[in-house]
């Protein structure tokens, strides 16, 4: 074991020798280079003659990190052509990194931070030096009451993770919840609930709306944003923590009773969630009258194989691609319809879970219909010679 150690550190060693030796190979043929942990970025001098002063006007904007990484893009055109560089990592703190644009020096290091944006937060605006920022969100087609500011928390800073800011899914699922008829009334549940948004919406449409979040951070900012609505006087939204993998936490929700619907954004997206959402599934759905509604950016489809699982195990799954915003959908800080989170909408999916129906849980007239049959059935069996 000790001669498979020693083994170990000496390619390490030797790897990060040669990793050096690279990079001054790099260096002394004009090239900077910026390192990060296992990534290095490189530019040369040649790009940089090719490359015009001025910014190049950006035809398909090509932008970076949602969760699960970020994509880093550049353009030359000698000839009209462009050149892009996809990135992608599990690392949130380089993408701050990369975003914060401290690498870069020079018009072309500028180019190259100029065309890095996130995909996925519905706000691209930087957050104070305390980790913070408003967000204002309006829907313009429920009415005036349908708008909202709601404080996000910085995921390198505040500590809440991805769950501090509002994503581009929550916007789509704010929106198919807005068509969600106001008559009857129902129990909602959004699981993942972030900052709110899609909870207030339901809320404000006059149903009865549980949001959880198995983040501590992230359900006090929930909580506030919800305590700030209400003194409006639209909402009125209970809050409480839901940890899907804890098997405590899933009696604890069940015992609340069942909910006629569940709802959630951007929860599926690798296979442990996926799994943690499986087992707590009896529990969200104990009968056929639930629903589950998930709206999912399908990164890498992790979401679509997180479907096909599900209906495996035995559930009615219906998952639709491309239900993106339409109309006058949204209004972000001022702007209307966003770019950017109308491109990234047109990749949702959307993934609809119900149990699959059982003779014992068929409408009434279904049931006394085939207590009829049996009934006659034995009835002939008796007299019919």
């Amino acid at each position: 074991m000790r001669s498979l150690a020693a083994f170990s550190v000496l390619c390490c060693i030797a790897t990060a020798q040669k990793l050096a030796r690279h990079l001054q190979r790099l260096t002394g043929q004009g090239r900077q280079c910026f390192e990060d942990r296992r990534l290095v970025f490189c530019r040369s001098d040649e790009l940089r003659q090719r490359l015009p002063v001025a910014p190049a006007p950006i035809i398909d904007p090509v932008s970076a990190p949602e969760t699960a990484g970020e994509r880093l893009s550049h353009e030359r055109r000698p000839g009209g052509s462009t050149l892009i560089v996809e990135i992608t990592v599990k690392d949130s703190n380089l993408a701050n990194r990369l975003l914060s644009g401290s690498w870069a020096s020079g018009a072309i290091g500028e180019q190259a931070k100029d065309r890095l944006n996130l995909i996925g937060p519905v706000s691209d605006q930087a957050f104070d030096d305390a980790g913070v920022r408003l967000t204002q969100i309006a829907l313009p087609l429920l009415g005036r009451w349908a708008k909202w500011e709601l404080v996000e928390r910085s995921p390198a800073r505040e500590g809440c993770g991805d769950g501090g800011v509002t994503w581009s899914m929550s916007v789509v699922l704010a929106n198919l919840g807005a068509s969600v008829p106001e008559f009857p009334r129902l129990r909602v549940l959004e699981i993942g609930a972030g900052t709110g948004l899609v909870s207030l919406v339901l809320s404000g449409r006059g149903h009865d709306v549980m949001a959880t979040d198995g983040d501590d951070c992230v359900l006090r900012n929930l909580r506030s944003n919800v305590g700030t609505a209400a003194g409006g006087g639209r909402s009125k939204i209970g809050t409480r923590s839901f940890r899907w993998h804890v098997e405590e936490d899933r009696m604890a929700l069940a015992s609340l009773g069942a909910f006629d619907m569940i709802v959630g954004a951007d929860l599926a997206y690798d296979r442990s969630k996926c799994d943690a959402l499986k087992g707590s599934l009896p529990y969200l759905l104990p009968s056929s009258d639930s629903e589950l509604v998930l709206v999912e950016r399908d990164r890498t489809g992790q979401s679509t194989a997180c479907a096909v699982l599900l209906r495996e195990d035995g559930w009615q799954v219906e998952d639709i691609t491309g239900r993106g915003l339409e109309g006058n959908a949204v209004v972000i800080n001022g702007e209307s319809n966003p770019r950017r989170l109308m491109e990234d909408s047109s990749r949702s999916l959307l993934i609809r879970v119900r149990r699959k129906t059982l003779s014992h849980e068929l409408p009434e007239a279904q049931n006394m219909f085939l207590t009829f049959c049996r009934v006659l059935l034995i009835f002939t069996a008796m007299h019919v010679p």
